[in-house]
């Protein structure tokens, strides 16, 4: 779904994993876990339609993202109620992360927080804020059969060709060596 405006934060962090006791203290254990957390605004304040669903709706596609299907949920309970099926999580869909040409990431939505800040004189909201949390899903995560493991291990190799370009590959050896200084 595509957002109205661009987001007005993109906040990135990793969480490393490396051992950090024993023989093997320091090393990496795998790619970090990475979370996203972005703020949008939805606005149809000064649209001339004044159509009143426009942010209502989006919100909920939003939340949709997070909830169980309702008919899903009416069909498991039928079947266990003939003790046909145990019920069981469905399936979350896919949800990808696109922010850029290169940047196409899946992840899990771990928060929604909104706040409507303008009405329409039926109630619906006609502008909202939104935070989004996101974790990212590693290659690490998923099977390899998997699309999303595709699109994760095809972020990383974007992620190591952009680094590769700073000033030659100097990134690399900075790292190696334990400085950023000569970046």
């Amino acid at each position: 779904m595509p957002l109205q405006y661009n987001p007005a934060m993109v906040q990135r962090s990793f969480a490393v994993a490396a051992t950090t006791s024993g023989a093997g203290a320091g090393q990496r254990a795998g790619a970090p876990v990475e979370t996203v957390q972005i703020e949008v605004e939805l606005d149809a304040s000064k649209r001339a339609s004044r159509d009143t669903t426009i942010v209502a709706a989006r919100i909920a596609a939003i939340v949709g993202l997070v909830s169980p299907r309702a008919e899903d949920v009416k069909k498991n309970l039928d079947l266990a109620a003939q003790g046909m099926i145990e019920i069981l999580p469905p399936e979350a869909p896919l949800v990808l992360f696109v922010y850029g040409p290169t940047r196409v990431q899946p992840v899990v939505l771990t928060e929604i927080a909104l706040a409507e800040e303008a009405h329409a004189p039926d109630l619906s909201p006609i502008r909202a804020r939104i935070s989004l949390g996101m974790q990212v899903l590693r290659y690490a995560d998923l099977p390899a059969g998997h699309v999303a493991h595709a699109l994760s291990l095809a972020n990383q190799v974007a992620r190591e060709s952009l680094a590769a370009e700073v000033s030659g590959g100097e990134a690399a050896a900075a790292i190696a060596r334990g400085t950023l200084e000569s970046l």
